[in-house]
């Protein structure tokens, strides 16, 4: 893809007008209260003008159909208003899982638009799917609720690794959902949640595309409660602690508000080298970078999202973009 530089501003109290929601009727989840997150900073149901039919690309929509990495934008008959209730269907992305978005290059190739979130979050989904469906159509997409660094999106300048030769990248990945873990033979009942900290020259450094920092397998098996039917509507988290000099940062996954799987921690990002990084400084990218949530689907694999929400302690590390670098970056 073409390679821009957009110096976007961060995001003010307040901003963000299509996102926010009143807060006198915001109930604030626990995990968010836990680590002062009570700021309702992104608040999606879906509604009309939510996202971005047409392919417009403006300030007006918190969700998009155009799609960074040179990819087409999603087809228009892979995204749909859900019938009878909020929300929208989600069906193939083709692209893997990537379907539709929070933020999209700009139109005129020079910048993009829409919002990244930075500074910690905790980012909540409310999605159901047919897990039948899911076990039947080939593995080469499936249901996801994932986020990824718009500093690796739109090839900005702060997915350099500080210190290391030029095109040298780190960036992060975060795998809230994903109904991935039948194709490895596991159990119908299980999906997939984890951190991907990438890193290296591609195919490079690594051969096989970026060097990462992964979680473990076995920690990436997330085990709901006995008798969970996916075709219901549950709530998938993501709780993002940032670490600072004298606290390690954290992150949690959550079910249904309650937490799944393994925390994850690490130490103060700083710019050593990757061998030294890695060692306990992995997933610490997180904390610089700025996160474009995503979402996306197989074939024959419809799911249904009703609700998408941020909490943190301000918006004011979050950036919003307008609609080209001509126009600047402003507020959404």
């Amino acid at each position: 893809m073409t390679r821009v530089v957009l110096a976007c501003v961060l995001a003010s109290a307040g901003v963000a007008a299509a996102q926010s929601a009143d807060t006198r009727e915001d109930v604030v989840p626990p995990a968010a209260s836990s680590a002062g997150y009570v700021v309702h900073t992104f608040r999606s149901r879906f509604t009309a003008g939510a996202v971005d039919w047409q392919d417009e690309r403006n300030a007006n929509f918190q969700w998009f159909r155009g799609r960074f990495f040179g990819y087409p934008p999603l087809d228009r008959a892979a995204v749909s208003r859900a019938e009878r209730e909020e929300g929208v269907v989600l069906g193939d992305s083709r692209r893997a899982n990537y379907g539709i978005a929070t933020a999209a290059p700009a139109k005129d190739g020079a910048g993009w638009v829409g919002v990244a979130f930075g500074g910690g979050a905790y980012i909540e989904a409310q999605l159901r799917f047919d897990p039948a469906a899911s076990r039947d159509a080939p593995q080469q997409g499936w249901p996801a609720f994932w986020a990824m660094a718009i500093e690796h999106l739109a090839a900005l300048p702060a997915e350099q690794w500080p210190g290391q030769p030029q095109g040298y990248q780190r960036f992060i990945e975060v795998d809230i959902f994903e109904y991935d873990l039948t194709r490895f033979g596991l159990p119908e009942a299980w999906y997939g949640s984890a951190l991907h900290d990438w890193y290296g020259h591609y195919q490079h450094t690594c051969t096989t595309g970026y060097c990462d920092h992964s979680t473990a397998m076995p920690d990436v098996r997330m085990k709901p409660p006995p008798a969970t039917d996916f075709n219901r509507f549950h709530k998938y988290g993501f709780l993002w602690i940032p670490a600072t000099a004298h606290t390690a940062g954290r992150a949690q996954f959550f079910f249904d508000g309650k937490p799944i799987g393994k925390p994850a921690s690490w130490d103060h990002l700083t710019d050593r080298t990757p061998e030294l990084e890695m060692r306990s400084a992995g997933f610490s990218v997180l904390d610089r970078n700025h996160l474009v949530l995503i979402l996306g689907s197989g074939r024959a694999q419809p799911m249904t999202v009703r609700a998408v929400d941020v909490w943190q302690a301000s918006d004011a590390a979050n950036l919003v973009c307008g609609v080209a670098a001509s126009r600047g970056c402003g507020k959404n």
